[in-house]
């Protein structure tokens, strides 16, 4: 029996004699996340994503029910804080959320395991074309040194980083008004996550799509997680390191690996 076998078998019997049947509600964020969620509001249930796939496996081969409810981002930070929610994804790590949520960070270390992550993403800058305006590895710069306006996902980690610098910053919902925003030239740059604005732009009239440019990443790639309430894992801990040995397992196996291809 291959390796990868062996660990399926050993945390299949690791769940059936522990948490078979168990319910966790996970909340992620209200707009379209491609390709790991797709659907505004609600999980288009065709084609939902990839992370959605890999919790469908999850539920498949270990018998626990995952339920997924979307959210403003802002919210499911909150409820997931409140311990309203058990959990929640797509999360970067940040010393600053380690009292709030729970991530997989094994004994002895500081930082969560990128095996145990769920995508690998990166915050990018985004300016009308002929703006002189760049990310000097610190903040956001322009040739006149004027106050800038930068809009940004309300709650996301990039949000708590520009507010300690010299930037007006408005925060949005979704990225859908985040184009809106730099397009009516209410905001002198954007920043978001890389996958899901390209994927906002490519929806744009041509003429629209054409004046925008992207300008650099801001940010390295980081892996994103899913976390737990401090609560959850404090009461469950088994369930959550099975829950995200799981996530680990799965990304190898060549079921998933299929799936990845079709997207």
């Amino acid at each position: 029996m291959c390796t990868f076998k062996k660990h399926i078998l050993y945390i299949a019997m690791l769940f059936s004699s522990s948490i078979y049947g168990e319910s966790v509600t996970l909340g992620t964020g209200v707009n379209a996340d491609p390709p790991f969620v797709y659907g505004e509001g609600n999980i288009i249930s065709t084609k939902p994503g990839l992370t959605i796939e890999l919790f469908k496996l999850i539920e498949k081969k270990f018998g626990i029910e995952i339920i997924i409810v979307k959210r403003p981002w802002a919210r499911v930070l909150n409820e997931i804080k409140a311990n309203e929610l058990d959990g929640g994804f797509h999360f970067s790590f940040n010393k600053k959320r380690i009292p709030f949520y729970a991530f997989p960070i094994n004994k002895k270390q500081d930082l969560p395991s990128k095996e145990f992550s769920l995508s690998q993403r990166v915050d990018t800058l985004y300016t009308l074309k002929g703006a002189e305006i760049h990310w000097n590895g610190e903040t956001l710069v322009n040739s006149t040194s004027e106050l800038l306006n930068v809009a940004v996902i309300r709650g996301g980690a990039i949000s708590h980083k520009l507010k300690q610098k010299h930037l007006k910053l408005y925060q949005v919902s979704n990225d859908t008004q985040l184009l809106k925003l730099l397009l009516s030239r209410r905001v002198d740059a954007i920043i978001g996550l890389e996958n899901m604005v390209d994927a906002k732009i490519q929806q744009l009239e041509v003429n629209q799509q054409s004046i925008i440019e992207k300008s650099s990443a801001i940010s390295k790639v980081e892996p994103y997680y899913l976390v737990f309430s401090k609560k959850f894992y404090q009461e469950k801990p088994e369930t959550a390191w099975k829950i995200w040995e799981a996530i680990e397992l799965i990304k190898q196996s060549e079921e998933y690996l299929r799936i990845v291809e079709s997207y």
